[in-house]
């Protein structure tokens, strides 16, 4: 997944819930593909990790 940055964003996800982060997770948008294919994407894939970490 080029947009994923090959990051393990449901063990950053549980690092900072152990830390007691409770706030929001904001995106930005920056690459090739079409915003309107791109996000929905990266918002899939963060729900997805969020769901994993909790």
């Amino acid at each position: 997944n080029w947009y994923s940055l090959d990051l393990d964003y449901a063990r950053i996800f549980r690092i900072l819930l152990d830390a007691g982060w409770g706030g929001y997770c904001s995106i930005e948008m920056e690459g090739a593909e079409n915003a309107a294919t791109a996000v929905p994407k990266s918002i899939e894939m963060l729900r997805n990790a969020w769901e994993s970490a909790t």
